[in-house]
């Protein structure tokens, strides 16, 4: 069994491994962490003054200075994750309300304490239980590849309703004691926070987990583990699959015989509900059941090829399986071959309409920002527009993130097999560029931008998290060289997508 505690030695193990992901915990905490925030400066410094230093003895001089402060560094903040395991002992969670996109969602106060709290208790859970969630990739390969074979199927597409908000406190608490795998100090930790999230919500039934805070995530796929392993053992079931609720379940029947779709989704609504103690429950309004046992109807897409730059206009895929971003079905080739007429289905992967939306709300928002600042600074208000266009065109990685994780628009939706959508967003940046106040040059500029070639680019960036300025000669702005060079604004992550929170 792993060490549970919150002792100096976790505390440090979390922080390495966030610094590695690319939160720098000590400027996020910069109260917390003056001290080694002090000596990192110098360090900072010595290095530079190492890198000009021509004077081989001197140099030696200050790389034996550099490696005290380096040491002088370890044992402060070895000081530092001391207090804060002291202060962990009388720490009280406290649980705020925050919105996301109209939805209710909850944190953790802002403490030092409660950010090593929080990630040592989601580590407790997710090295005891192996936690591991599915991959949204390897999901969506496996579907998109079963969908392709033709082969008779049933595939239910399902989610579970107010998935978060409905899960029973008791029951779980109770898997967790029953399972003997997490130490007092762990149960007492996440007891503390569903306490304190009791507080606030209207109900008193101690039902719901708090949305957004880490160890959710962690207690629902703890929670969920035993109503999976049931819904597995369903019968003609060949693939099964959850994505925190969403869930995607294909069955082929057996003996060739007609099955009733209607039966598997009963079964799985069964073992949900009794699992549960009739605390969750399918969203029966967004299932959907696709029967391909003779023929493939229900997933062949009937293509509207009108494309409007409305905001609101969706009229995409009139039938299609929609899963986790994607539209996924057949479309239907018909060719007259030496008189007679031939038809083939052609599997077709493309984003779904809503994350289509998505990208033309994100567009909009771009054009209607720029629109308000380029009176006031004109060049910056068209550098900062080209940088989130192509921060939406691209795909991205943090500069200072040690983790292979990409985002944008390739790493998002790897599998499409059309050009479809990507054509309908580059009519609709087409036109907001048409009708921006822009010379002719920047419109010009501006119609580089496309989706459908920057997909097929598979074109990477590196970001740093805020704006910085990169100099002509080097990185060192005080150096004689740089004198009078005001250097290079590059835009940020954090003022490119400001306008999309």
């Amino acid at each position: 069994m792993i060490d549970q505690s919150f002792s100096p030695q976790n505390i440090g193990a979390v922080f390495d491994a966030e610094n590695k992901r690319g939160t720098n915990i000590e400027r996020l905490f910069e109260a917390s962490f003056k001290s080694s925030l002090d000596l990192a400066g110098e360090m900072k410094d010595l290095r530079n003054q190492i890198k000009y230093e021509t004077d081989a003895s001197t140099r030696r001089g200050l790389i034996d200075v550099l490696n005290e402060q380096e040491q002088l560094r370890k044992d402060e903040l070895n000081y530092i994750f001391e207090v804060i395991s002291d202060n962990i002992k009388s720490y009280k969670p406290t649980i705020g309300i925050k919105s996301i996109k109209s939805m209710r969602c909850y944190t953790l106060d802002s403490t030092v304490e409660s950010y090593f709290y929080s990630k040592i208790l989601q580590r407790n859970l997710r090295e005891t239980y192996k936690i591991k969630q599915q991959s949204r990739y390897h999901i969506l390969k496996s579907v998109i590849h079963l969908v392709a074979d033709k082969f008779p199927k049933i595939v239910v597409r399902t989610d579970i309703k107010k998935f978060y908000e409905s899960i029973p406190q008791k029951q779980l608490l109770a898997k967790l004691d029953s399972d003997h795998l997490i130490t007092i100090n762990t149960k007492r930790g996440i007891s503390s926070i569903l306490e304190s999230f009791n507080t606030i919500i209207p109900s008193s039934k101690c039902v719901g987990l708090p949305r957004g805070i880490g160890i959710s995530a962690y207690l629902s796929e703890i929670y969920m583990r035993s109503i999976d392993s049931e819904v597995n053992k369903l019968e003609d079931l060949v693939y099964y699959a959850r994505y925190v609720d969403d869930i995607i379940a294909i069955f082929t029947p057996s003996n060739g015989k007609k099955a009733e779709a209607k039966n598997y989704i009963l079964k799985i609504e069964e073992i949900v509900h009794e699992k549960s103690n009739k605390h969750l429950q399918l969203n029966l309004k967004k299932t959907q059941v696709y029967d391909l046992q003779f023929n493939l109807d229900p997933i062949i897409a009937n293509i509207d090829d009108l494309c409007s730059p409305s905001l609101i206009q969706t009229t995409n895929y009139k039938k299609s399986i929609n899963y986790l971003g994607y539209n996924i079905g057949f479309t239907k080739q018909i060719r007259i071959v030496e008189g007679k007429t031939k038809t083939n289905f052609i599997n077709l992967v493309d984003i779904s309409d809503k994350k289509v939306l998505d990208y033309k709300t994100k567009i909009k928002l771009v054009f209607d920002h720029f629109n308000r600042k380029k009176h006031h600074s004109p060049k910056r208000a068209i550098k900062l527009l080209k940088a989130r266009l192509e921060y939406l065109l691209t795909n991205t990685r943090l500069s200072n993130n040690k983790s292979n994780v990409f985002v944008g628009l390739h790493y998002s939706y790897p599998f499409i097999s059309t050009d479809i959508q990507l054509n309908k967003l580059d009519k609709s940046l087409l036109y907001y560029i048409s009708r921006t106040g822009l010379s002719t040059s920047e419109k010009n500029d501006l119609k580089e931008f496309s989706f459908k070639e920057f997909y097929k680019k598979k074109e990477l960036i590196k970001h740093s998290f805020s704006n910085r300025k990169y100099y002509t000669y080097n990185a060192n702005k005080n150096d004689v060289k740089n004198k009078g060079n005001n250097g290079v604004l590059k835009f940020g992550i954090k003022e490119i997508t400001s306008i999309w929170k």
